[in-house]
């Protein structure tokens, strides 16, 4: 935009503001009252056109004030403030994929013959840049106490020295039934949460953030950072976490120390593997289908032990983020549950902004101007606006269909025995919990639960989704006690 000042049929041109008082070429001021009443007092003391020296100052930003921020998170993030509230959450800051470019605008303010206090928007001469990031997190609430996988079986031992020595319904002897349920009330919701950066105009809590028609209007680039798009980005996103969980397993853990705290520190076991560390005697685990969980689509499906998921859906929420033409700094509005750091940390638009613009200009020459009482300081260049819509799907992981998983215990997983005498006399620990990787991508990428534009995104302590209770097993198998 130009600014133009008409003084006596004189037509004068400026890319910026004019300073005021004017004064003539020896510096002595025209006018003594300030810039509301310049154009008022030249024409109340008519001089000959001969005798008007008009001196214009302007200014309209400097090169190396407008920076790009390039400023991008490397690998996995735990950023403060969830949406939801989660105790457990990670994530990963990603490009969006296009460069906004903008021709920053500075409000100013001017008199004429019919107006005063009128504002005008200038362009800047240097225009600015911002990379933006997105962020794709994924959030949960572990259950720290008693276990959520429920064992059952027909088969508890009620021999007295077993329920003695640990209680009922607490040792298995080996070849019994196990069944797993994951009740209703147990079921995990896992929270998967996209911060992407659009050019779209929103008003949000009557706050405009209308950086697409700034870009429009100008000239630029980043209309490619549309909603739509973004939209399709996180169903993709959530596409690969559901992908992940389904093919997510079981795995049984066997402590030769009964009274450990917990058997998590023990061997890993599935069939046929080795399994001499046990000390049992035998060398590998049983290789029969039957006698451990399987995988994702192993027939028949209560013997798969991997997880299913339900789509409870997903919400959408708004923020905007702009820079103020007239104070300086940032403008923030968003919808209820967001907050700037929630926004800021997650993609850094707002320092991006800040450092795209020339604010708080001062000094001689520099779009300061002490002889105005409307304002001091007052160069401040703004853009409209980017708008980072937030979307959030919530996935119910359980056992749906069917609702109950089962096995039988390996008879290989039995302590030693000395004679049928010795039965019961000696026992291991053993727990199951979730694998801590996903088929999906494979037991070389642990914790991995999804894909975000390419980035892919850890479910942090994913091995504690669903765990179970301590049980035991004695050096006794059913077929011993038959």
């Amino acid at each position: 935009m130009r600014f133009r000042f008409l003084s006596y049929g004189v037509d004068i041109n400026t890319t910026a503001y004019f300073k005021t008082p004017a004064k003539d070429e020896d510096g002595v001021a025209l006018v003594s009252e300030g810039c509301k009443q310049t154009v008022a007092t030249m024409l109340a003391n008519p001089l000959s056109i001969n005798d008007i020296v008009v001196k214009i100052e302007t200014y309209s930003g400097t090169a190396e004030e407008h920076r790009t921020h390039n400023g991008i998170d490397g690998g996995h993030t735990t950023k403060p403030n969830n949406l939801g509230g989660y105790q457990l959450t990670s994530g990963r800051m990603v490009l969006s994929g296009e460069t906004i470019s903008f021709t920053p605008y500075i409000q100013m303010r001017f008199d004429n013959l019919e107006l005063t206090d009128s504002t005008a928007y200038v362009l800047s001469e240097f225009g600015g840049t911002i990379i933006p990031n997105d962020y794709g997190e994924l959030s949960w609430n572990r259950q720290y106490d008693g276990g959520n996988l429920t064992l059952i079986s027909p088969q508890w031992s009620t021999h007295a020295d077993a329920v003695k020595d640990w209680g009922a319904n607490n040792v298995l002897p080996g070849g019994a039934t196990l069944s797993l349920q994951i009740k209703k009330s147990d079921r995990q919701k896992v929270a998967v949460t996209t911060f992407q950066c659009i050019l779209e105009d929103k008003e949000i809590n009557g706050e405009k953030f209308f950086g697409k028609r700034h870009v429009e209007n100008t000239g630029g680039s980043g209309l490619g950072l549309t909603e739509a798009q973004a939209v399709s980005a996180h169903q993709a996103y959530v596409s690969t976490v559901v992908n992940s969980l389904e093919a997510t397993n079981i795995q049984q853990f066997v402590e030769t120390n009964p009274s450990a705290d917990d058997a998590f520190g023990g061997l890993e076991v599935y069939a046929n593997v080795d399994i001499s560390s046990l000390g049992t005697g035998a060398s590998k685990s049983s290789t029969e289908d039957k006698y451990y969980f399987r995988n994702d689509g192993d027939e028949p499906a209560s013997g798969e032990g991997d997880l299913d998921v339900n789509d409870l859906g997903t919400k959408k929420l708004y923020a905007g983020v702009k820079t103020n033409p007239t104070s300086g700094g940032i403008v923030f509005a968003c919808d209820d549950g967001l907050s700037y750091n929630m926004i800021n940390s997650r993609t850094y638009i707002g320092d991006k902004l800040l450092e795209a613009v020339e604010q708080g200009a001062e000094g001689e020459g520099e779009g300061y101007d002490n002889t105005c009482n409307w304002i001091n300081e007052w160069y401040n260049e703004a853009f409209d606006g980017v708008v980072v819509i937030v979307q959030q799907t919530i996935l119910e992981v359980g056992y749906n269909d069917p609702a109950e998983r089962t096995s039988v215990l390996d008879p290989k997983l039995t302590p030693k025995q000395a004679s049928q005498k010795s039965m019961f006399s000696d026992y291991f620990l053993s727990q199951i919990k979730t694998r801590e990787y996903s088929q999906y991508y494979g037991e070389d990428k642990p914790g991995i639960m999804g894909e975000f534009k390419g980035a892919q995104v850890l479910l942090k302590d994913m091995d504690y989704l669903f765990w179970s209770r301590k049980f035991w097993i004695p050096n006794a198998t059913t077929q011993d006690l038959h």
